[in-house]
This record gives C-alpha cells, structure tokens and sequence, in this order.
C-alpha cells in the first residue's frame, strides 16, 4: 500500500489515532526521558549535595521502561541515607522530632522535583510545538476520536481537529490537569515495610518508625493508577463507529497492556495499523495482545508530509 493509499483508507475508514510519545518526537519536539533527566538533574532534595536524578538516572530509555523501573527503586539506599536516629539525649522534644522533619522534607522536595521537572519539559515543549516543519496531511480530518498518552498540545495545535473527542488519559498539561506519571506495578514499599515496620518486633523506634513509614509512602506515591474507567467512559461514546485504530508513536509495552486490550474490547476494530520506529515494537512483541493478529505495520517516517 502507498503512503498516499494509507492516508486515504484511515481517512475513509472510521478511525480511533492512539497517540504516543513517538508521536511527539516525530515533531521534533523534546520528550524523550534524556530531556526529562535533564532537567530533573538540575533539581536538588532538601539536604541533600546530590541531585535528584542520582536516583532516577539509571532507568529506561523510552517512557513505558523509564516509569516500569521506577517501581524498582531501592528504598534501602534511601533509608542508609536520611533515616536518623533521634538524640534522647537530649531535653528538647524538637531534636526528637526533627528527625521526622527532615525525612519529610527531604522527600516531599524530591517529589516535587520528580513532578515540577516534568511539567517543565512539557511547557518548553508545547512552547516549541509551532516550530516544528512536520506534518501529515489530513491527518485527523475525519477522525473519530483520539487518545493521547502524551500530555502535550500536539494534536489540538498542529491539527486543530474540530469536533473530535480527544482523551489525554494520563492528563492534558494546558487544561490544567494534573499530570500521571509512575510504575504501574511494583512491592518494593510492602518489602520494606515488612523488614522495618513488623508490629510484632519490639526493638522499633517510634521516630524511626515514622521517617520509615514516610519513605514507603513516598513509593507509593509514584505509582501511576490505571484510569480503565476514564478510558471506558470515553470508548463506549465510540462503540459501533470506529473501523480501525491507528497507533501513532506508541512503544505497545506492557505497562500499557490493559488499556490496549481495553480498546480492543470495546471497540472491536477490524485492523489495528501500529507504527514502528527501529523495528519496534516488534511482531513478536505484539504477540501478547490478543488482537496481533490484526496489526499492520507502518512507520511515521513514511507518511507524507
């Protein structure tokens, strides 16, 4: 099939775009993790001399392993580093307490790095998103919906589709949403709780209880919840009008697995076209999803522009 003859059967057919991070970057815009660990790296935890990204750094490349990983993270290294034992020594209550304090504002500064950072790389992007010389012709002419996992304004400036829902399932940045962003699956918090904070363990410290607890919670604060229900609610307003489902820029990993198989679900289309960049995702890869059977390959670099 020609670029031109693809073009023309989505516009023809009626089509549901998933849009991803690929997406984006075919635009040239700034969202790959690099750019979010760049700025992230300027970013300081209160008293701490190393930066945030001394954390984070060492995880995935692109979006779907960057945010598994982060369920991997090892609350251990955090506790050698912050968990103090309280001066009972001392008669003043706040040498006590400020052992609590200081976890506490240690971590809530390296959450707002964690989020600020990212709101930063998705300002500057949207800011760049005029200059950019990309563009597929007819694009979303005559779509019929649009789900983005990116929470920049690509579509809506680039494109300006009239009339078409589009869903930003993890948060639209100029709408003033709050931005999703973590692992989908991890235990780590549940592991360290079980070591330090079993109730049945009578040499624990209440301070130290308390900067340990704060530190699970701050595990748990990176998970990223599945929003089916958003994403059903917006689906069922399609269901019996879309054709096919055209993935723009999208990895298809795993840690987005129950949204795709959701799509699937609720929409029954009759092909799926997935784009590929470097070969990924691969048809092996795709073997997972109970519609690969249906997947044609394609890449964005050979649409017209």
């Amino acid at each position: 099939m020609s670029n031109e003859n693809f073009i023309k059967n989505l516009v023809k057919l009626n089509t549901l775009y998933v849009i991803g991070n690929g997406f984006d970057l075919y635009h040239k815009l700034h969202t790959t993790t690099e750019d979010y660990c760049a700025i992230l790296s300027t970013k300081e935890a209160y008293g701490s001399i190393d930066n945030v990204n001394e954390l984070f750094a060492a995880y995935g490349n692109d979006w779907g392993e960057y945010e598994k990983s982060l369920g991997d993270i090892d609350l251990d290294i955090i506790d050698e580093e912050i968990v103090r034992y309280p001066d009972y020594l001392s008669d003043r209550e706040s040498d006590r307490d400020d052992t609590i304090w200081y976890v506490n504002e240690h971590l809530s500064s390296l959450r707002k790095a964690v989020f600020d950072s990212l709101v930063e790389m998705v300002k500057a992007a949207n800011d760049d998103i005029y200059d950019s010389k990309a563009r597929i012709t007819n694009l979303f002419k005559y779509a019929y919906g649009v789900i983005s996992f990116n929470y920049t304004s690509t579509v809506e400036m680039l494109y300006k589709p009239h009339s078409i829902p589009i869903l930003h399932i993890h948060g639209y940045y100029e709408a003033g949403e709050d931005l999703l962003f973590g692992y989908k699956v991890g235990n780590n918090s549940k592991d360290y709780r079980n070591r330090f904070l079993n109730p049945l363990d009578d040499s624990r410290d209440y301070y130290v209880d308390h900067q340990r607890e704060t530190i699970a919670g701050f595990y748990d604060g990176l998970k990223k919840e599945l929003q089916l229900k958003k994403l059903s609610d917006f689906l069922c307003g399609l269901s019996g009008l879309i054709h096919n489902v055209c993935v723009m820029g999208h990895s298809m990993s795993d840690v987005d697995y129950d949204y795709m198989e959701l799509i699937e679900t609720i929409i029954q289309p009759r092909k799926w076209y997935v784009s590929q960049f470097c070969g990924e995702p691969s048809k092996d890869k795709m073997k997972m999803y109970s519609f690969s059977d249906k997947v044609i390959f394609y890449s964005l670099s050979d649409l017209s522009i």
